[in-house]
């Protein structure tokens, strides 16, 4: 089915009053689909989600101690049939043993009962770190590929809502399915009403802290514009934020830092709504509108990030680029390629003095086209490609020489 929707609800174990459970009208003040915005009395969220949302398909999550005679009470206390089942199921319930066997006993009649499908599902408690990554299992089991999930927190207990956060971000991943909505709700003793609301916005944060680790480690601006876009950032904003992102994907260092400076800057006009809003200031920061000027030593200190995290081709891409860049005279314009294949061409042919930085930049070089020609370095650099370890410290040896020629140049020593 195409963009199946599917509410997954868990069923908990309530603790009584007066021997009856709550019971409760759940309101929906954010949405306009329910006219009076008012559930029918029940005590199981689920019901009234259910009820609500329509779903194609209803997954209810419960240990082997939740309250499952409780949820199926409706369905099955008409059937004679059923009752020496049930007598047992409510005997399993009071001894925390209720079996998943159980469950499928009754799964039919409940299906009949609501007119839809309704799986149920026991699920371990979560204490340990094996019943919590069981769990994540479990419930992708029951979600197909590109569905459309609602999760319904109100009755997990303890623990539960934290693992169940956790699957979202699982199914995200494992079958690519669409969270939609979080609920939780909150009960109102004075009026018997429970106001459910969405917690969703927590996937959102995940998504920026996780998009901010891919930035750090791979500096792709691009990670951020479905992010931003989602809060309603300006087109041109976005415009600069997607050039900036091309821009440095295809090498072209300078034009990239041109565009998220001009993006950082926009950002900084432009107060953002949502989960954006919260890391505005963050970004921009690392954006930084009065970043270095000196486009070599800008290079130098991207190449060291890359270096951190092993992208051995990249740095000696980022390194090279940093020599050129500094053998380069003031008025060139280091956004425009051909500038750079013209220092390239009068260092090689010597007509552009390097002095000592020329067997530095010579071994980056090289190492950088042993990459991008994926051959077999030349005798005198094998060593150097003997193991990671020895890549490592002489990438780090040449980047050094560059900023510490860069940084006596600036200061009259060099």
């Amino acid at each position: 089915m195409i963009d199946r929707k599917v509410l997954i609800s868990i069923l908990g174990r309530a603790s009584k009053k007066d021997g009856q459970y709550k019971t409760a009208k759940y309101f929906f003040p954010s949405d306009n689909h329910n006219a009076n915005g008012n559930s029918k009395p029940t005590a199981f969220s689920g019901w009234a989600l259910l009820e609500y949302l329509r779903p194609d398909a209803m997954l209810i999550l419960g240990t082997s101690g939740s309250d499952w005679p409780f949820l199926l009470l409706d369905a099955v206390q008409n059937d004679s049939a059923q009752s020496e089942a049930f007598d047992k199921l409510t005997e399993s319930f009071a001894n925390h043993t209720v079996t998943q066997q159980q469950l499928d006993t009754f799964t039919p009649q409940l299906q009949k009962h609501l007119g839809g499908d309704v799986a149920l599902q026991i699920v371990p408690t979560g204490r340990t770190e094996v019943e919590q990554l069981s769990l994540l299992k479990v419930v992708a089991e029951h979600i197909a590929e590109g569905d459309k999930v609602f999760l319904d927190l109100t009755h997990g207990f303890r623990h539960q809502p934290i693992l169940l956060l956790m699957v979202a971000i699982y199914l995200r991943t494992v079958r690519s399915a669409s969270i939609e909505k979080i609920y939780s709700s909150f009960f109102d003793e004075t009026t018997g009403e429970a106001e459910l609301f969405d917690l969703s916005g927590l996937l959102r944060l995940i998504d920026w802290t996780s998009a901010l680790a891919g930035y750090e480690k791979d500096g792709d601006l691009g990670v951020f514009v479905r992010l931003l876009s989602q809060d309603r950032a300006s087109d041109s904003s976005l415009k600069h934020l997607k050039d900036a992102a091309f821009a440095d994907r295809t090498h072209a260092f300078e034009t990239a830092f041109s565009k998220s400076r001009s993006f950082a800057r926009e950002l900084e006009q432009q107060p953002m709504q949502g989960v954006s809003g919260i890391f505005q200031d963050y970004l921009v920061k690392q954006l930084a509108t009065k970043n270095e000027d000196s486009p070599a030593l800008r290079l130098v200190k991207r190449a060291k990030k890359h270096l951190h995290y092993g992208d051995y081709d990249r740095v000696a891409i980022l390194g090279e680029v940093a020599f050129l860049s500094h053998f380069a005279k003031p008025e060139e314009n280091l956004a425009d390629p051909k500038n750079l294949d013209l220092i390239k061409d009068e260092v090689m042919s010597a007509q552009r003095p390097t002095g000592v930085l020329w067997e530095p930049y010579n071994i980056m070089r090289r190492i950088r086209n042993t990459f991008a020609h994926v051959q077999s370095p030349d005798k005198d650099l094998r060593p150097f490609f003997r193991d990671e370890n020895s890549l490592h410290q002489k990438l780090d040896e040449l980047l050094n020489v560059l900023e510490k020629h860069i940084l006596q140049k600036r200061s009259g020593v060099a």
